[in-house]
């Protein structure tokens, strides 16, 4: 599942997912858009991955080309 996905299903503001994270509101958005082809960091995608209890995975964060 997209992590955009998973926060409308959620009905979660990225303000407050950022703030689980530790990290700036804008930083989510530039996940979810892969502005300037940023990937997302590996140990960043964990923790994503452990707060939305494994519905966002690491490979989909990190490697979002390569999913079906």
């Amino acid at each position: 599942m997209k992590l955009a996905d998973w926060l409308e299903w959620r009905q979660e503001k990225k303000q407050d997912f950022a703030k689980k994270l530790g990290i700036h509101p804008s930083y989510i958005s530039h996940i979810i858009k892969k502005k300037g082809g940023r990937r997302c960091p590996v140990d960043m995608a964990e923790k994503i991955e452990q707060l939305t209890d494994g519905q966002v995975t690491r490979l989909e964060l990190v490697w979002p080309d390569n999913q079906s």
